[in-house]
């Protein structure tokens, strides 16, 4: 991947992560309304996360993994090796913290299916489907991720499928998925889709580049400014409605297209070198800190119980995100030996299955 694409697509994952964090950290009750702001841009940061998902799928599935085997076993992979750890991290905060004040969890567990089920519906992705709307324990963030899940499946099904085998994978996808997961796929294509057309835009003048750049990353902050969280009922673009998703996914879409090339990895200098590796560093914590912060803070909620002074608002802006940088990485270090165990399955299978699951060249470049 292009160096200045991959550092721009770091620092929105870096971005939207702590976005997704702030707007929970922001309601009143935690930090007095500080960063009440943030809640109204919680969603929009999940929705530049389908974006991204996207590009970065789709360069993928061009790129590196050219069988339906190694794409599933990275995406697999990929998920679970922070899924799983999430999953036990959760259960033991919950039940730890809901022993020593419950009333933390009253709104924020889902009290109306049994726990056994919220998990296992929750590991199989289907905690999203159709009309179910659930999640495992105090983790309500967990509820984009079958979102994810499905789209991977629709995508792989019609990029590595052939024939009779493509429609029937499409369709069990989505079908599985059901009509809220759907409604939203069309940003995660707009991901997939900047990828196809990034090659198309290197002619362009680079002060276009900049002004269409600036213009589409600016857009949708500017009209979060004039709405300010104020109008949403009266709005022509509802915000958080399906065309205001639209258009912040619309113009994520383009600032990776447009992306003005700036970063030189070979003449570079050794502190923007290390400034890249903290980036980096960074980024591969937002899956951990995106699924981990819900559980933190409400553990931290239940063990200061009444205190809000200046302490009880640091531990809520800063240990999530201390536990997500020291647990994110040691659970990434999970998806090698995990995609090893899952290669070999998967491997014999397309073996024996070679027509179903090799792709032509021309289908993936």
């Amino acid at each position: 991947m292009n160096p200045s694409v991959s550092l721009y697509l770091d620092i929105l994952r870096i971005a939207a992560a702590l976005t997704v964090f702030l707007s929970h950290v922001g309601h009143g009750h935690l930090v007095g309304g500080v960063l009440w702001r943030f809640t109204y841009w919680g969603h929009e940061a999940v929705i530049v996360f389908f974006v991204l998902s996207g590009y970065v799928i789709a360069y993928c599935a061009d790129q590196r993994e050219k069988e339906l085997a190694s794409y599933v076993s990275a995406r697999l992979s990929r998920l679970y090796s922070i899924i799983l750890p999430v999953v036990a991290i959760t259960l033991m905060l919950d039940l730890i913290g809901g022993q020593i004040n419950p009333s933390v969890y009253e709104k924020s567990i889902d009290r109306t299916l049994p726990a056994w089920f919220t998990y296992s519906a929750s590991l199989l992705m289907l905690n999203q489907s159709w009309s179910l709307g659930t999640h495992f324990g105090s983790n309500g963030a967990y509820w984009s991720i079958p979102y994810e899940f499905w789209y991977y499946f629709i995508f792989g099904a019609a990029t590595y499928l052939k024939g009779y085998r493509r429609i029937i994978g499409i369709a069990i996808g989505s079908l599985a998925a059901g009509p809220n997961i759907l409604i939203l796929f069309p940003f995660w294509l707009l991901g997939a889709l900047s990828y196809r057309i990034q090659s198309h835009t290197v002619s362009m003048i680079p002060i276009g580049r900049w002004l269409l750049f600036l213009g589409a990353a600016l857009l949708p902050l500017l009209m979060l400014a004039v709405d300010n969280g104020q109008m949403k009922a009266h709005s022509p673009i509802q915000i958080d409605g399906w065309l205001w998703n639209l258009i912040v996914a619309a113009c994520t879409s383009v600032t990776i297209i447009l992306l003005p090339p700036a970063y030189n990895p070979p003449t570079a200098s050794a502190l923007a070198n290390r400034a890249r590796k903290w980036i980096q560093h960074l980024a591969d914590s937002t899956f951990a800190l995106y699924l981990l912060h819900l559980p933190v803070l409400g553990f931290i909620s239940a063990v200061i119980s009444e205190n809000r002074g200046v302490f009880a608002k640091v531990a809520y802006l800063t240990f999530p995100i201390v536990v997500a940088v020291t647990l994110g990485h040691r659970m990434e270090r999970l998806k090698r030996p995990m995609r090893r165990w899952l290669d070999r399955p998967l491997g014999k299978l397309c073996t024996k299955h070679r027509r179903l699951c090799s792709v032509p060249t021309e289908e993936v470049s």
